[in-house]
């Protein structure tokens, strides 16, 4: 039976509400990854709402859809995006890190908290902060990657170095891997896949 739900309610929340009038939830939980526990609790405003669960779910329920009430119209159309990487940086904390003071002051952000969020990234942005940035930018910054790290994907092209033949064991379906798209070059992509595992600090000796 479903408990007392609160007065007001988030678009996000509705939609996971619905389910569960619906006897839905659980079997959408497990089509798609989520925890059905948490999806219960966020449903009824027992769990509190984090920058992960959002970038988690961008595929399942647009971020503008957690950030406003329903008797509030929405700023921007909801988009539903890929899964984002809560771990990276976005679009909106990369392009404002050399003004991320501006920032700190404009939102009334703690210091520390602006400096975390915008130069180290050890913290994230919540919900609210994310909520007050609405006035101006469209939340799904917060869960697009940047431009440089499109860039470092789409363009990467690894310097070259000097080269030494040496003989090793692989194994076959890393082989058939690296050949999937022709036996000729096949060498030069793993000198490629090695060098850019090095210079995006890899944990190699964790492995």
């Amino acid at each position: 039976m479903l408990k007392e739900t609160p007065e007001r309610i988030t678009y996000a929340q509705k939609k996971l509400l619905n389910l569960i009038e619906q006897r839905k939830l659980r079997s959408w939980c497990l089509e798609n990854g989520v925890t059905h526990p948490s999806a219960y609790r966020l449903a009824l405003g027992e769990q509190a709402l984090t920058y992960k669960t959002m970038a988690q779910m961008c595929n399942l329920i647009s971020p503008i859809e957690w950030l406003f009430f329903t008797d509030e119209k929405l700023p921007y159309e909801p988009v539903l995006l890929p899964p984002f990487p809560f771990d990276k940086p976005c679009k909106y904390v990369t392009e404002h890190k050399k003004d991320y003071k501006v920032i700190e002051q404009k939102y009334n952000l703690e210091h520390n908290q602006a400096f975390n969020i915008f130069v180290t990234h050890r913290t994230k942005p919540t919900p609210i902060f994310i909520r007050k940035v609405c006035d101006e930018v469209n939340p799904i910054e917060f869960f697009t990657p940047s431009e440089d790290a499109l860039k470092s994907v789409i363009k990467f092209v690894p310097e070259r170095g000097v080269k030494k033949s040496i003989t090793f064991r692989i194994e076959l379906d890393n082989l058939s891997w690296l050949q999937s798209n022709g036996v000729k070059g096949y060498q030069s992509k793993l000198n490629n896949v090695i060098r850019w595992a090095r210079e995006n600090n890899c944990p190699i000796f964790e492995l």
